[in-house]
């Protein structure tokens, strides 16, 4: 039987959706794994000081990754169960997001030899698992469009067409554009939040208010590790995370939001940065090794046996131990005590790769005990008497 005009509207508008979805995400596709590869490659090359073998490496690492990537979406285009394979590349695609913002893993410090393959090992752990779900991506979206039964699934060749627009867009625009306008860390977002569009189709999100860009002052690829709203003040406290050691990155800071507009929010201060105290066996913190910046504060988390954020914030800063600032001023936070625990003597776990004392985490108890942990010296218990 013939469809009637009005039958065979929303079916031809139904198929030019499938099309221009199949399209669009194979061109984001391509555009996304070719233009990652120098971009996460200048990333890398001052972890060894700009060595051409960093070039070497990374073609080595990701015609291997797209390699397997292929092989990958070979298997699972021969699963019979369809439903399994989605969700096969679904939580696959899931895991990757998970390991967004692009930015580099702490690996240690490169070693004296073979530093090919401290390289290899390095990009798989930051990198590795979007690329590999990258690399998937388009050779499965062509396997799955033939399968959909639309008009033009007999000859899908206009995705390869779309693909590689993509891949040479990525290739010419990154030397042209990209690289000249901007700097790595922008970079990095920018290819994040064209990973997450990507991924992210469920048209059911919560509701935006408002976005407060803190890069800079607030350093490194985590801008806001943490944020921790104060009741009744209308303030919230933020913080970056140190993620390098021996600040091989921008320097990371906390400061205070004004919250009084929720549509238009205010950074107002940055808490100053901690410095040695005097007769401290280091001349600074930057040289100390290990990671040095903050990382996690006090959390009240409204929980009756813990004690509540007012005016003294405390703030792990990982070689410089804790660190308690006094915010009863919001726009000139200072620092009202610290503690930084002995170097440990005994190595329970491979990070840093110097052994210096690495404050994790705090939480403070109603009764005003301070509980702080460290990589390596186990958890301090300490009680402020400023």
């Amino acid at each position: 039987m013939a469809r009637s005009s009005s039958e065979s509207i929303p079916v031809a508008r139904s198929e030019r959706l499938v099309l221009g979805l199949f399209t669009a995400a194979v061109f984001l596709s391509a555009l996304l794994l070719f233009g990652v590869q120098p971009m996460f490659s200048r990333m890398v090359l001052p972890q060894l000081g700009g060595s051409p073998s960093v070039w070497s490496v990374a073609m080595v690492f990701f015609q291997s990754m797209l390699l397997a990537g292929y092989a990958y979406a070979h298997f699972l285009a021969g699963t019979q169960n369809r439903r399994l394979a989605v969700a096969m590349h679904l939580a696959l695609l899931t895991g990757a997001l998970l390991m967004l913002p692009l930015s580099i893993a702490d690996w240690g410090a490169p070693p004296a030899s073979g530093t090919a393959f401290w390289l290899l090992g390095l990009f798989t752990v930051s990198i590795g698992l979007p690329f590999f779900a990258l690399a998937a991506n388009n050779p499965l979206l062509q396997t799955w469009f033939v399968r959909t039964g639309h008009r033009e699934a007999h000859d899908p060749y206009f995705l390869y067409a779309a693909s590689n627009i993509g891949s040479f867009l990525a290739l010419l625009s990154y030397p042209l554009l990209l690289e000249p306008a901007f700097t790595l860390h922008t970079q990095g977002w920018m290819w994040s939040g064209g990973f997450v569009l990507l991924d992210v189709s469920d048209p059911v999100n919560p509701q935006h208010i408002s976005t407060l860009p803190v890069y800079p002052p607030l350093g490194s690829s985590i801008a806001v590790h943490t944020a921790i709203p104060l009741p009744g003040r209308q303030l919230a406290v933020i913080n970056s995370e140190a993620l390098n050691e021996r600040c091989a990155e921008p320097v990371n800071m906390a400061g205070i939001v004004d919250l009084s507009d929720e549509t238009d929010p205010v950074l107002i201060s940055l808490f100053p940065t901690p410095e040695v105290p005097e007769g401290y066996p280091a001349s600074s913190f930057r040289e100390k090794g290990g990671r040095f910046g903050p990382h996690n504060q006090h959390q009240y988390q409204h929980q009756p046996c813990l004690a509540p954020v007012e005016n003294h914030i405390y703030l792990t800063y990982f070689n410089a131990g804790l660190q308690i600032f006094d915010i009863s001023d919001p726009y000139f936070p200072r620092i009202a005590g610290y503690y930084i625990a002995d170097d440990p003597t005994t190595r329970r776990g491979p990070l840093p790769t110097d052994l210096v004392t690495q404050a994790e985490d705090v939480l403070v108890d109603r009764r005003g005990y301070a509980y702080v942990t460290d990589k390596n010296a186990g958890v301090s218990i300490l009680r402020f008497q400023g």
